[in-house]
């Protein structure tokens, strides 16, 4: 979750997620509860809920399009059968949590397209609070230098400004202006996500960073309806632009490593299982609070 003024304390925004109220909601070991109101749908998955799915219009939201599109292109890549399968080192998580990543070249781009998919062993709630977290973002990818919310749009999308370290010796920091967004699906089902905005009247434009782009950084979230609701079923896919001169050593380094950065999630969560079970350290979104029997006041 990004850095924002103190005195936006909006229920969902970024200070409130921060904020003493938000961690008195919870108490220690919360976010590990089973999860209440969730059925295990006979034990099957019924895709048609994402793929038919569509993010009701906001007319007040001007990057809504780029939500859409964004959307429109998680559903097109999880069709296509061009995706080549990487081979990591295999691993008892690899193997017992069903790992499977690919790639993908993208026409007249260095980096390529990344996906994965694999079981985490923690429940919807945790998955997607993670991704809200400063710590988390910081501590599995240390590219990160700075990240600041510059506008909560909605319930359902805010604007971010991501500042990353130069990525090389001699070579340039980068930086990203994103609409963030998030949409429960029902049934302890969600997807979360990033794609790059050309504008926003609160760019700080960084004079010694170059402008990437995020095509997509797309998570889809749901329980494991066919075992085990309170692990996960997690999708992810991931394409960037970093733009400028980058050596192909380090664009081709990036690509590869993307599709493993849900063994990273898995590991850090591990780790740090006591500490992200404290009130407040995971920035769960407010609808899915209920999940854990927590009401967030409005």
């Amino acid at each position: 979750m990004a850095e924002q003024k103190k005195d936006d304390s909006t229920v969902g925004s970024a200070a409130y997620y921060a904020s003493k109220e938000y961690a008195a909601l919870f108490k220690d070991g919360d976010v590990f509860k089973p999860l209440v109101g969730v059925n295990n749908n006979e034990g099957k998955y019924d895709d048609s809920v994402v793929e038919n799915f569509k993010p009701p219009e906001d007319k007040n939201n001007k990057y809504f399009g780029t939500i859409c599109e964004a959307i429109d292109l998680f559903k097109k890549w999880r069709k296509m059968k061009e995706w080549v399968k990487i081979k990591p080192k295999e691993t008892e998580d690899i193997k017992k949590y069903e790992f499977e990543g690919y790639t993908l070249k993208i026409e007249n781009e260095d980096i390529l397209g990344g996906r994965a998919r694999m079981i985490l062993p923690y429940n919807v709630c945790v998955i997607a609070g993670l991704q809200n977290t400063d710590e988390f973002i910081k501590k599995t990818d240390d590219s990160y230098d700075k990240v600041t919310s510059l506008e909560e749009i909605s319930d359902n999308a805010s604007i971010t400004h991501v500042l990353t370290k130069p990525p090389g010796f001699m070579i340039s920091a980068r930086d990203f202006l994103v609409v963030d967004f998030f949409y429960y699906l029902g049934n302890g089902e969600l997807i979360m996500g990033s794609k790059s905005i050309v504008e926003h009247p609160k760019d700080p434009k960084p004079k010694k960073a170059v402008r990437g782009e995020i095509t997509i950084d797309f998570y889809h979230i749901r329980p494991y309806y066919e075992k085990d609701i309170n692990q996960s079923v997690v999708e992810f896919f991931t394409h960037s632009k970093m733009n400028g001169s980058i050596p192909s050593m380090i664009t081709s380094s990036i690509s590869a490593e993307a599709p493993l950065d849900l063994i990273g999630m898995k590991t850090f969560i591990d780790k740090n299982k006591k500490d992200i079970g404290k009130p407040g350290k995971l920035y769960i979104p407010i609808p899915l609070l209920p999940l854990l029997g927590i009401e967030a006041k409005k």
